[in-house]
């Protein structure tokens, strides 16, 4: 892949990677090293340096907020008059994931996915 390609022809300033094998990501995820400065070219040098991750599971949203057809997590309820009002619980979860997505990342910016394949 060439990295300056991708800056300036594609607009591209960070690429990031879902699909990798499932031992390429553990080491990494336990070291915080998913985050790269990607140098694609040494006689560019900086100039085609490119900062690039891979995320720490997958693309799909943290559990429980899958929303797509035929998928088991619950709605979120923001009516406090129902049954299973939720949205303190939902919140809870939400910010749960953040920090666990936190804990394997060094920078201060998360990128955080919220779909899916089909």
């Amino acid at each position: 892949m060439d990295v300056m390609m991708h800056q300036d022809l594609l607009g591209f300033n960070s690429p990031y990677f879902a699909r990798i094998d499932y031992q390429d990501r553990a080491k990494p995820k336990v070291d915080k090293s998913l985050e790269v400065i990607w140098r694609g070219s040494k006689t560019f040098g900086s100039s085609s340096q490119i900062f690039t991750s891979a995320f720490p599971v997958h693309y799909s949203p943290p559990n429980g907020f899958h929303f797509e057809v035929n998928d088991e997590s619950s709605p979120i309820q923001d009516d406090p008059r129902l049954y299973d009002y939720n949205v303190e619980q939902c919140i809870n979860d939400f910010i749960d994931a953040a920090r666990t997505q936190e804990n394997v990342t060094r920078t201060n910016h998360i990128m955080w996915t919220m779909g899916d394949d089909l």
